[in-house]
């Protein structure tokens, strides 16, 4: 795990290490239902697509609108589930972004604006 998610109490296991060293579940910069527990992205393919695109280095303009992609459903989901955490300017900046560019638009048929604009289906139930 991070520095960030071992301040914030993130839970490590040593049944599944990297390098000898205990890892943790992906931290989301928030926590899950518990404070010990990370935020999880289950079912979300946008969790596997923004971890392989980061893995491959590809700095290609596809991958990089992948990732924004990525990232704005990811932050978005983050803010529904969890309201009272607030977002840092950073992340308010991308949600800006994305629902302010034109690029996309909350009719659109695709799977982002799926998960981005009707998402609340899309939470799992706590």
């Amino acid at each position: 795990p991070t520095a960030y998610a071992k301040a914030h109490g993130a839970y490590t296991s040593s049944d599944n290490t990297k390098g000898g060293a205990a890892t943790c579940w992906w931290w989301l910069r928030s926590p899950g239902d518990y404070l010990d527990d990370a935020a999880r992205v289950s079912n979300n393919p946008f969790h596997p697509e923004l971890l392989r695109t980061i893995a491959a280095a590809d700095l290609s303009s596809e991958a990089l609108f992948s990732l924004f992609e990525c990232l704005a459903v990811l932050v978005h989901l983050r803010k529904l589930a969890h309201p009272a955490i607030p977002l840092d300017e950073a992340e308010e900046e991308l949600l800006f972004q994305f629902e302010h560019s034109g690029e996309w638009l909350s009719d659109d048929t695709t799977l982002v604006a799926d998960w981005y604009w009707r998402t609340s289906a899309a939470l799992p139930s706590h």
